[in-house]
């Protein structure tokens, strides 16, 4: 947090220029009207009807990016996301332009400009910007709405996953057709590792069994039936939000089911995995919190943009055992500033590795 303050003089010694890129945006630059904000999360679940530049005065880095924004520049450079924060990675997957602007009259020259058609650049790390007849066609077109199509398209001929057989997996019973990309990527990544290096112990709790529990009880299945309905036509963000809660709600009061096979083979095998019995009710929380956090605001925008409906969304639980680490660390094996694949990308922290992966300050 002291870092982040000292950061403007810090890259001033260093000459490391005015802009921090996070996300370089199309390689022929990102046009658009320019707008400011105070903060993104107020806008993220606007549609722009024109291409936009947004200027921001604070950005969370947990926010989704708003339609039809093709830029965004940061102009409070004592608080930015970091170059992993979900905003960053989805910014660089719409090939949309993140910045953080450190320079205090070239925020000033950006504002005075609010209402211009511009056009932005990225030369050698430093964004250029000029001006655009407004009247003038662009001959491109804009970059996110083609990839969220293309994964509109996608989500057309999604499929729900078959039931499982289980309803815990140990982690040589992982597939695609059960298992999360997560639980998937370990089983491959054990495939692959020295014999000396070991991976926590992991299970999963399969696609469908998050369905099953709601089948075993007619009222949350028929309440929660009507919420998803009738989430997607609202417009109000706060009502949207409220039915989301709900949909939460109905989720966490799901009872577990001593008589139902699967249900009680999922105890018996979570308390062989280790899990203390009189621990038992907390870890069914936590199952269940995890498949309550589909009806996550920014995981239901998300899915909106892409056109998939709650009802095609299956959530897995990876299970696995905690490490008491003294250092964790992310490793990225192509460089998420630049997409260059020849370059590794890490971060690490003391202590378990939330600091990295939430949106916790240092």
């Amino acid at each position: 947090m002291i870092l982040k303050k000292i950061d403007p003089y810090v890259r001033k010694c260093a000459h490391l220029g005015d802009w921090l890129i996070i996300s370089k945006g199309r390689s022929h630059g990102s046009r658009g009207y320019v707008e400011k904000v105070p903060r993104l999360y107020d806008v993220m679940h606007k549609t722009y009807e024109n291409r936009t530049i947004l200027l921001v005065d604070k950005v969370t880095g947990e926010e989704e990016v708003p339609a039809n924004v093709q830029a965004i520049v940061l102009l409070n450079s004592n608080d930015y996301p970091d170059v992993l924060a979900h905003v960053s990675v989805r910014a660089r997957n719409l090939k949309v332009l993140l910045v953080v602007l450190f320079s205090e009259q070239s925020c000033k020259d950006l504002v005075a400009l609010v209402g211009n058609h511009l056009a932005l650049n990225v030369k050698n790390n430093v964004v250029e910007w000029q001006h655009l007849n407004p009247n003038k066609p662009i001959a491109r077109r804009a970059s996110s709405p083609l990839i969220l199509q293309e994964a509109r398209d996608q989500a057309e001929s999604l499929e729900p996953p078959p039931m499982f057989k289980k309803s815990l997996l140990s982690m040589d019973e992982f597939s695609q057709k059960h298992s999360g990309a997560k639980s998937n990527n370990l089983k491959n990544l054990r495939n692959k590792l020295d014999r000396n290096i070991k991976l926590p112990e992991s299970a999963c709790i399969p696609f469908q069994m998050c369905e099953h529990s709601i089948s075993l009880e007619p009222t949350v299945s028929t309440k929660l039936a009507s919420l998803v309905e009738k989430v997607s036509t609202i417009k109000s963000v706060k009502k949207m939000n409220k039915m989301l809660y709900q949909c939460k709600d109905l989720i966490m009061s799901l009872k577990f089911h001593e008589n139902d096979e699967h249900h009680r083979f999922l105890k018996d095998q979570l308390l062989k995995f280790g899990i203390a019995a009189n621990q038992f009710e907390q870890a069914w929380k936590s199952i269940k919190r995890v498949w309550a956090s589909k009806f996550n605001e920014r995981a239901f925008l998300a899915t909106q943009k892409l056109g998939v409906r709650l009802d095609q969304i299956f959530m897995a639980v990876l299970v696995q055992r905690l490490v008491a680490a003294e250092y964790a660390y992310v490793i990225h094996t192509t460089n998420p500033t630049n997409q260059r694949d020849e370059e590794v990308y890490c971060e690490a922290c003391i202590g378990l590795g939330e600091a990295l992966v939430s949106d916790m300050p240092g």
